[in-house]
């Protein structure tokens, strides 16, 4: 496994090399040099989101797949068989994005357009991502993504839009079990092979969340011990109102359930 960030201090390759031998893992640590990153990062993704645009200048050529993960999800159960699966000869596969859905977000064809890709394109949730990486490389997408978001930089969401509109839609649909985001997870309840925490609140500062609960246990029993562990003692517990709410009115919108259950359906037979 390795784990990319910035501005990386000493100290922090002792703490993880300390995780390491707590948990028996072999994290290894490398440095993304920003050159001109740190402009384009802002608001809530920040400069650490954009990073997954340099793996090409950090990763060896010589790997045959990549899987990439935001660093807000988590593997709930055995995922090898990814590293097998056909592309069918596309360089990456992802899942469609479900919160840009028309019927779940208004605007969505809006948004497409506005980041110069059709109004009824495909578009995919960048969190989970499997590389062919030879593939990849020869495409260009993570140089022609970084030049587009240096033109666009004012794209909601920056890197991923960037993606999206460089590969226009030839990329290969993933299970949506591979990528569970929070809004799914409210529809659907489901039991994903990754998890993934988007959004602003997070499990290991919030177990106020709906569902958060057993997830904040996780990450604080991983932490305890180590370095990190004030990472979570920092636990806010305002209760998140408008997050909540928005939560529980989705697990009763039966008829959007319905259509996102048939929705997710079709793509797992394109599987």
């Amino acid at each position: 496994m390795i784990l990319l960030s910035f501005e990386i201090e000493e100290s922090h390759r002792e703490n993880l090399n300390y995780f390491n031998l707590k948990h028996h893992t072999k994290i290894q640590l490398i440095e993304v040099e920003l050159d001109g990153l740190r402009e384009m990062g802002r608001g809530r993704l920040g400069v650490g989101s954009l990073m997954r645009l340099k793996l090409d200048q950090h990763l060896p050529e010589t790997y045959e797949r990549i899987l990439y993960l935001d660093s807000d999800v988590l593997a709930e159960l055995n995922f090898k068989r990814l590293f097998t699966l056909d592309l069918d000869g596309f360089g990456f596969a992802a899942i469609k994005n479900t919160a840009l859905l028309p019927w779940i977000k208004k605007n969505a064809s809006q948004h497409l357009v506005s980041v110069a890709m059709c109004p009824d394109q495909r578009y995919f949730n960048a969190g989970v991502m499997l590389f062919d990486w030879k593939a990849t490389r020869e495409s260009g997408l993570m140089i022609n993504s970084l030049n587009l978001l240096k033109q666009n930089p004012t794209w909601p969401f920056q890197d991923q839009d960037a993606l999206n509109s460089a590969s226009q839609g030839q990329w290969k649909m993933l299970d949506h079990k591979y990528n569970v985001t929070k809004k799914t997870d409210d529809y659907l309840r489901t039991k994903p092979v990754f998890r993934h925490f988007n959004g602003a609140a997070k499990p290991w500062n919030s177990k106020s969340r709906i569902g958060f609960a057993r997830y904040h246990k996780y990450y604080a029993h991983s932490l305890n011990g180590t370095p990190w562990q004030s990472f979570i003692d920092q636990l806010q517990n305002r209760w998140p109102i408008k997050d909540n709410w928005r939560a529980l009115l989705r697990r009763f919108s039966f008829r959007r359930i319905a259509k996102l259950r048939r929705h997710i359906g079709l793509v797992a037979e394109k599987d």
